[in-house]
């Protein structure tokens, strides 16, 4: 801190590589900004953390590099980047890793916080978008390890149910107009930012999830409850309807009295 005044870098941890960091952005007009992602921008380090720091860029062919030298990681991406999203959800592969960058300094004057929270929320076609490329892989495998409960292939029913997450939890985020954490960041983000539907409080969806794990059938029923309606008010009731062996058999009546 110089002058009383803060930087952008007081917060960080010590590092000998940080001086010549800061020197580098400092003087470098090609940086724009700094973003800090990662367990560190979550408040999530342990003894094994890298601090990882983004910096965007103008141009991303003149400064960008990586290295990684006593935990910290330096990368560089250009404001383009940044700013354009794919339209296409299965380049999203590091959407999340902006959408909860902390940004650490702005020369933009604002644009850069803004292309991060971006990141972070869905428009409706990018929903529709996530939903479709998730809905048909979810439907497939939860109907998978329900069939395999119901006849007593337990092993193949708890493969079934562990196989349908990455296609659920897309899903739990999309009804709500959001993109789907890394799986570390799952219950920070349910803390964080909570849905705010009654009965999606994050100790009903982490302990749905939890149990699911197991394989339970009743796990994998009551997630289809929540989601269901969600669905249809998506636009997504016609896929629902016409899934096949039946969207019966993923409804809690359908069952009578029988649980796991």
């Amino acid at each position: 801190m110089i002058g009383g005044m803060s930087s952008w870098h007081d917060a960080l941890p010590p590092s000998p590589h940080l001086d010549a960091l800061v020197e580098l952005v400092e003087n470098d007009p090609n940086v724009l900004g700094v973003l800090a992602v990662g367990s560190w921008a979550h408040g999530m380090t342990t003894e094994h953390s890298d601090l990882d720091l983004v910096l965007v860029l103008e141009r991303a062919e003149i400064s960008a590099r990586r290295r990684l030298e006593d935990r910290l990681d330096v990368s560089g991406l250009g404001i383009d980047r940044l700013r354009r999203i794919p339209r296409d959800p299965s380049r999203w592969w590091d959407r999340y890793r902006y959408a909860r960058a902390r940004v650490l300094l702005d020369r933009t004057g604002g644009e850069i916080q803004e292309y991060v929270d971006a990141h972070r929320v869905l428009d409706t076609d990018e929903v529709a978008d996530y939903i479709d490329m998730h809905l048909d892989g979810y439907l497939t495998f939860v109907s998978r390890s329900l069939m395999g409960h119901r006849e007593g292939r337990e092993r193949s029913a708890r493969l079934d149910a562990a196989e349908s997450l990455p296609w659920l939890v897309p899903l739990l985020f999309a009804v709500h107009g959001r993109v789907r954490p890394l799986n570390k960041y799952l219950a920070w983000e349910l803390d964080q930012e909570p849905f705010t539907s009654a009965g999606w409080e994050p100790d009903v969806i982490l302990g749905a999830v939890d149990r699911l794990l197991d394989g339970s059938a009743d796990a994998q029923r009551e997630l289809f409850a929540l989601l269901e309606p969600k669905l249809r008010e998506r636009g997504f009731g016609g896929a629902l309807d016409h899934f096949e062996p039946g969207i019966d058999l993923l409804r809690s009546d359908a069952w009578g009295d029988g649980g796991d």
